[in-house]
């Protein structure tokens, strides 16, 4: 478990380069994609952005603090899987699709995939959690995640109002 604690942390430092990724690019990216993004202003993306990762500092800590705590298992592994589908779709398919970089893919595929990949492999060898445990938490996490974005790019138009 010593093992597991450590490599937990993986998982925010990646969403941070992640999104650091999303945020320098999918701005611009979005103004000419509109196909495949909803972003509206630079401003209310990076406060979603900011939102998320720190969302994905809380679970970890969380789970790190309360490890044996069903809900805060489930909370972490779902976001890690949630975050693990962000990758493919929409960056990965998205590029496909475009034949274009899509903002995110690089962090996605080169660090997200095999980093959270090898994060929920180890925890259901050391069966910490079950493969169908993941499914069902990453399924309930993607839905929460999907459905707060609306309400974070709100939030972040009306907090974050100036155009930088």
């Amino acid at each position: 478990m010593n093992e597991l604690f450590h490599a937990i942390w993986i998982f925010p430092l990646a969403i941070t380069l992640h999104n650091m990724e999303e945020g320098l690019w999918m701005p611009k990216w979005s103004e000419k994609h509109p196909r495949f993004s909803k972003i509206k202003g630079k401003n209310e993306f990076h406060f979603a952005l900011i939102c998320v990762t720190i969302l994905a500092y809380m679970a970890t800590f969380l789970f790190a603090l309360f490890q044996s705590e069903v809900i805060f298992r489930y909370l972490f592994y779902g976001f890690v899987g949630a975050m693990l589908l962000n990758a493919i779709m929409p960056h990965l398919l998205v590029t496909i699709i475009t034949k274009k970089y899509c903002p995110g893919v690089l962090t996605g595929v080169f660090l997200n995939i095999p980093c959270f990949s090898l994060l929920i492999i180890h925890s259901v060898n050391e069966k910490l959690i079950n493969g169908i445990e993941v499914m069902i938490s990453t399924g309930i996490m993607s839905i929460v995640l999907l459905g707060l974005l609306p309400i974070l790019f709100k939030i972040g138009r009306g907090v974050v109002d100036v155009e930088v």
